[in-house]
């Protein structure tokens, strides 16, 4: 199951990125793709927003944190607002 199993590798890629930042990153990007390929929508937006603290300041953090904001605000999740 995709969606189990984009749960599964988001929390191992937050937990890894204490410890392996770059294992952790690609984690979170499989979770985001996984996520994506379903088309699950406050789900993305959910991966999205773990993803981007995790880069820092860079242009894809900001796409991210833009991507989330837009999702939280369209789809009315007050749980992810930033």
């Amino acid at each position: 199951d995709p969606l189990l199993e984009s749960y599964v590798v988001r929390h191992q890629g937050l937990q890894r990125s204490e410890t392996d930042p770059a294992a952790g990153l690609a984690l979170l990007r499989r979770s985001l793709a996984l996520r994506s390929a379903l088309g699950a929508t406050p789900q993305v937006a959910a991966a999205q927003a773990a993803l981007a603290p995790l880069l820092g300041e860079d242009a894809e953090a900001a796409v991210l944190r833009d991507a989330v904001a837009l999702a939280a605000e369209e789809l009315d999740l007050v749980w992810l607002r930033i």
